[in-house]
């Protein structure tokens, strides 16, 4: 059986296309998404990967998902 963790981005994976475009994700999604390691990930920054926002007075980081769409389709 899979970690909570994993179930839970699955879970988003599945509905990610179902979220609006104002929704946001974490890390683990987007590196689903793109299918890069966490590192590469955040080296892609940027480049091919949109800039996430700070949320909690900068504790916690998530990435806008109309804006994940719009790479992904790039």
């Amino acid at each position: 059986m899979p970690k909570k963790s994993q179930r839970s981005v699955d879970e988003d994976l599945k509905r990610f296309s179902d979220l609006p475009a104002e929704a946001h994700v974490r890390a683990p999604v987007v590196q689903a998404l793109f299918a890069v390691s966490r590192t590469t990930m955040w080296r892609a920054i940027g480049d091919y990967i949109p800039e996430p926002k700070r949320f909690g007075g900068g504790k916690s980081l998530a990435f806008n998902v109309g804006e994940l769409r719009k790479a992904l389709k790039a």
